[in-house]
């Protein structure tokens, strides 16, 4: 298991505690290298850190400014330090949220201190003991609990289609600049598949959703899956799931299944 950095360094020089300012030609170059390898994933985080400008802090607030969201805010759990116990997460029972989230990272060797590790090769800052960095540590680490509870699968689609969902929800122009970036390299594919209507659907079912970022996940995990989207209103992305899983991946010139 990786090692998590250590956060008790308050960071200031990191653009934390003011905008960064916007870098479209360093999103641009980096989502070029995205196209050339989709599991680069430290290409994401050089997007999102590009062009997020304001948007941390805002979304912060935001969740300030509901009694859920800040519950959450008050209690401040590392969320990845939680979900990659593997003791902690081994007690949930069949047909919980915590047991379809322990497969999904078990199919696919999935943890969310890996993810960390490639975010800090961006932004050592993100470690920071900061609550904008919190939040963004929040940001990152339900990421794959999200791919979980929504239905998209780590194929480019489900990907940018979660990022979408992603957007509507947490709204950050680093997010909206990949999901844009991806259905334009979709479309370039020219296969009879609808997948902008698919990216339009995921943004379209975060919008209807309830504010994800705001719950208190130590308890969510413990729910049956399909309460939790009956009770988040998150709908089956029937779209995405249309297209054959072997065409997902037609992705800046990827053949299929790969």
């Amino acid at each position: 298991m990786n090692q998590m950095p250590d956060r008790s360094a308050f960071v200031t020089d990191d653009g934390l505690l003011s905008p960064p300012k916007l870098e479209p030609m360093r999103a641009i170059r980096a989502f070029g290298k995205l196209v050339q390898d989709k599991e680069d994933t430290s290409q994401v985080f050089e997007i999102i850190q590009a062009l997020s400008g304001d948007s941390l802090r805002k979304n912060y607030l935001r969740m300030l400014g509901t009694a859920k969201g800040g519950a959450q805010a008050y209690a401040r759990h590392e969320l990845a330090d939680w979900f990659d116990n593997e003791e902690w997460l081994g007690q949930f029972k069949e047909g919980t949220v915590g047991a379809a989230y322990r497969a999904f990272r078990l199919e696919r060797d999935l943890t969310v201190y890996g993810l960390a590790a490639e975010a800090a090769k961006v932004n050592e800052g993100v470690e920071a003991a900061h609550p904008i960095a919190w939040f963004a540590r929040r940001i990152r680490d339900v990421h794959d609990l999200w791919h979980t509870i929504t239905g998209y699968k780590t194929d480019a689609l489900g990907e940018a289609c979660l990022l979408a969902f992603t957007f509507a929800q947490v709204p950050n122009n680093g997010v909206a600049f990949i999901t844009l970036g991806a259905a334009n390299e979709f479309r370039k594919t020219k296969m009879p598949y609808p997948y902008g209507k698919a990216l339009w659907e995921g943004y379209r079912h975060g919008k209807r959703a309830e504010r994800l970022i705001d719950e208190d996940y130590l308890s969510l995990l413990g729910e049956p899956v399909e309460q939790v989207r009956r009770r988040m209103k998150i709908e089956t992305p029937k779209i995405y799931l249309s297209i054959p899983p072997e065409y997902r991946n037609r992705f800046g010139g990827a053949t299929p299944g790969a």
